[in-house]
C-alpha cells in the first residue's frame, strides 16, 4: 500500500514537470505587427512584411488568421510566387464573413492573372460580386475585371 502511494506521487510529479517544461510562447499584439509589416510593405521590403505575417499565422486563430493568411498570400504574389500563393489560400477553413470570402476571392483572382489564366481570374472576380457591399467595391471590382 505504501509503495503504491509512492508511485501515485511519483506519477503526479513526473506529469507536472512534463507540464511545466512546455515552452511559454507570450502573447502578440497583432495590431502592432500587422502594422509593421504594412510599414515593410510601404517600403518596399515584402520579405520582411512576409516574414511577420508567417509569424501572425502562426500566432493567431479564427477570423484573424485567415485574415493574416490573405496577407501572407498577396505578399507572396508580389513576391513572384503565385503558385505557393494559392497554396496558402487553399489552406484558409470556411466559412468566412463576406470580408474575408471578398478578400480571399480577390487573392485567388490576382494568383490567377499572375499565372496568366484570365478566364479563371475573371470568373472569380465575377463571383466575388455577391460579397461586396458598397457600390465603390463593385465599381472597382469591375474595373479590374
Amino acid at each position: 500500500m505504501k509503495y503504491r502511494s509512492y508511485s501515485l506521487i511519483a506519477s503526479g510529479l513526473l506529469l507536472l514537470a512534463a507540464c511545466s517544461s512546455a515552452p511559454v510562447v507570450p502573447p502578440i499584439d497583432s495590431a502592432a505587427r500587422e502594422q509593421q509589416a504594412l510599414g515593410a510593405i510601404e517600403s518596399g521590403d515584402l520579405l520582411a512584411a512576409r516574414s511577420i505575417y508567417q509569424e501572425l499565422v502562426q500566432r493567431t486563430i479564427g477570423d484573424e488568421r485567415s485574415r493574416f493568411q490573405i496577407a501572407l498570400a498577396q505578399t507572396d504574389i508580389e513576391l513572384g510566387d503565385p503558385e505557393g500563393a494559392l497554396a496558402l489560400l487553399a489552406a484558409i477553413n470556411p466559412p468566412l464573413s463576406p470580408a474575408l470570402e471578398s478578400a480571399l476571392t480577390a487573392a485567388r483572382a490576382s494568383a490567377l492573372f499572375a499565372l496568366g489564366q484570365t478566364v479563371e481570374a475573371v470568373r472569380l472576380l465575377i463571383e466575388r460580386e455577391i460579397w461586396l457591399e458598397s457600390s465603390g467595391e463593385i465599381l472597382d471590382n469591375q474595373a479590374r475585371i
